[in-house]
């Protein structure tokens, strides 16, 4: 008899540590985690204690028929997420300390293979499930509240990039950037575990506009979208600083005596230039001083020299940069 029971234990022993661990501590973390759950026939009633749904072993199960499965947390939490290995028709139901009814779940509303499904239920302390079926295992889990949505975010276009910034948002632990061609979406996922409120997106291409909108993401899920924001980038044009095209003015008529002035033009050196010029070429130098103050126009002009043309030229061209001159002054000959 001590034979046949030492073979029974060996045989035993050795199906144990031939589950797989991987089956073990699969549902380990969670607040149901080891606790003891009631097996009864009415809500709230007495029955049997077991903890095979709970014991991180979902090789393990509690049958159900048309009874109820009793969980106390111990205390009231925020539930965020629920797992759920089992088979049949179960409903899932939780309560607060009062045994007031929170929020619940019926069969087809979530998965039963084990998957992790998001939900929200604050000031939980009983979980509760009911039917008819097998529950192999199950547990419930908390974390930080979904993040509000970012706001203010804002797009600018530049040089074959667009740079965005936004406001931060309160418990965000990073940040997704989301892009579309199409106002209003689709949209798809460009960037994710953005740390700072700024992002530049450098992959797009000159005339294209583009849209975009910001997710804050914690462990707690991911927020709504932001605001969104258009860009279009585009090359950028530098005026050249020597142009190939030059204001011409034309040659004064020499029988007008008053149709002549001369111009001191007063370096930001202390350097003084004096040009002896027709009204046209007085009037070109100053249409194109107002324009580059404007923000407009070259960054030099070129000042025909003319009687001080000397030497074997055809012709000789002062060129002033706006940023070197200080001030200049225009005398008129008299008629």
């Amino acid at each position: 008899m001590k034979k046949i029971f030492g073979l029974i234990l060996s045989i035993t022993l050795l199906f144990v540590l031939l589950i797989p661990f991987s089956s073990v501590s699969a549902y380990s973390g969670g607040l149901a985690n080891g606790k003891q759950a009631i097996l009864s026939s009415t809500l709230w009633g007495e029955g049997e204690s077991s903890l095979l749904a709970t014991d991180n072993n979902n090789k393990t199960g509690i049958s159900l028929k048309s009874q109820y499965l009793i969980i106390d947390l111990g205390s009231s939490y925020t539930v965020r997420s629920y797992r759920f290995d089992a088979t049949g028709s179960i409903r899932w139901d939780m309560y607060n300390s009062a045994k007031g009814y929170i929020a619940g779940f019926g069969t087809s509303s979530y998965p039963m293979n084990g998957s992790v499904f998001q939900g929200f239920s604050p000031n939980s302390r009983y979980l509760v499930l009911s039917g008819t079926g097998t529950i192999n295992e199950l547990d419930v889990f908390t974390g930080s509240d979904v993040p509000a949505a970012a706001q203010k975010l804002n797009a600018v276009g530049g040089e074959s990039k667009v740079t965005l910034s936004f406001d931060s948002v309160a418990n965000a632990t990073s940040y997704t950037v989301k892009r579309s061609v199409k106002s209003g979406g689709p949209y798809e996922n460009i960037a994710d575990m953005i740390k700072d409120t700024s992002f530049i997106d450098s992959n797009v291409k000159n005339g294209t506009t583009y849209y975009y909108v910001v997710t804050a993401v914690n462990d707690g899920g991911e927020s709504t979208f932001s605001n969104e924001a258009s860009a279009t980038p585009k090359a950028v044009l530098i005026p050249d600083p020597n142009p190939t095209t030059e204001p011409k003015p034309s040659e004064p008529d020499e029988n007008l005596p008053g149709d002549r002035a001369i111009v001191v033009v007063t370096m930001t050196t202390g350097l003084e230039k004096e040009f002896d010029l027709s009204m046209k070429e007085v009037n070109d130098f100053i249409v194109w001083y107002e324009s580059k103050q404007a923000g407009s126009g070259p960054a030099s002009y070129a000042i025909n020299k003319h009687d001080n043309n000397k030497g074997p030229f055809s012709s000789r061209k002062d060129y002033m940069l706006y940023d070197r001159i200080l001030t200049f002054e225009v005398s008129e000959y008299s008629k």
